[in-house]
């Protein structure tokens, strides 16, 4: 995911004139996406979908991060998503973002007796 992608997607834009600036919760939805993978048992020709959800993380430092459940990440394959941009001007489009299995980063504390994984 490039940064210019999570800014378009979660990013406030300059509201056409005459419109009210987008709120808050608006941009909040597009921060949140679905996390998407499927394939095809080529014994069975069923098709079978795994899915999750995501969220945009920016830090002071202007970096972008995907934020997902560990669960969703461990495992074995990569994750798409189709994201909606705002542009300039008040229009809008959608991107497909990939999310490689091997680019996930994980939390690099163990659980101890005040911290909780909350997750598997």
């Amino acid at each position: 995911m490039t940064a210019a992608l999570a800014c378009a997607a979660f990013g406030q834009t300059k509201p056409p004139e005459g419109k009210p600036a987008e709120t808050f919760y608006s941009q909040a939805q597009r921060a949140i996406f679905r996390l998407e993978h499927s394939e095809i048992n080529l014994q069975t020709k069923q098709t079978a979908f795994e899915l999750g959800t995501g969220f945009y993380v920016h830090t002071d430092r202007n970096n972008w991060y995907v934020i997902t459940a560990a669960h969703v990440a461990d495992a074995a394959f990569s994750y798409s998503a189709t994201v909606p941009l705002a542009l300039e001007g008040g229009d809008s489009a959608v991107a497909r973002m990939v999310l490689p299995h091997d680019k996930w980063e994980f939390h690099s504390s163990a659980p101890d007796s005040e911290h909780f994984r909350i997750d598997g």
